[in-house]
């Protein structure tokens, strides 16, 4: 995680996976709810970026894995 007070109070958080498997995993625990909290208390709308070997996605992944599941 890196932060860049002087550019608005900017934070980046990195994960890196072995496989999109195991980002699914990620997405789907109950850990990765209190991530999705902070990211709907910032206070201007977040650039959320899932980088896959073929291509980049946004939230939308998010909504798909979790949708997935019920």
């Amino acid at each position: 995680m890196a932060t860049d007070i002087g550019n608005r109070g900017t934070v980046r958080y990195t994960e890196e996976w072995q496989t999109e498997e195991d980002l699914r995993q990620r997405v789907r625990s109950d850990s990765f709810d209190q991530l999705v909290t902070l990211i709907e208390d910032a206070t201007h709308p977040p650039r959320i970026e899932f980088t896959l070997h073929d291509q980049t996605r946004g939230l939308d992944f998010v909504e798909e894995i979790r949708a997935s599941t019920t």
